[in-house]
């Protein structure tokens, strides 16, 4: 179970690195993708911030609620 919430906490990271922000990716477990579209959701409710200049808000306000879930 432990290396479960592990690989689960690594391809989080993955997706929010490898889109560079964007977020837009597809979920390749159900156990990842309840926390990646929790993100994803989190990420587009704070896009008025992003488009205000505020990026690193949005993107650090993501992960912590990606690891508030874990």
């Amino acid at each position: 179970m432990i290396a479960g919430r592990r690989w689960s906490r690594l391809a989080l990271l993955g997706a929010i690195f490898s889109t560079q922000g964007s977020l837009q990716f597809s979920a390749t477990s159900l156990h990842t993708g309840r926390y990646l579209d929790a993100a994803y959701f989190f990420q587009h409710r704070h896009s008025a911030l992003a488009r205000t200049g505020n990026h690193e808000f949005g993107f650090f306000s993501t992960l912590v609620l990606a690891f508030a879930l874990l």
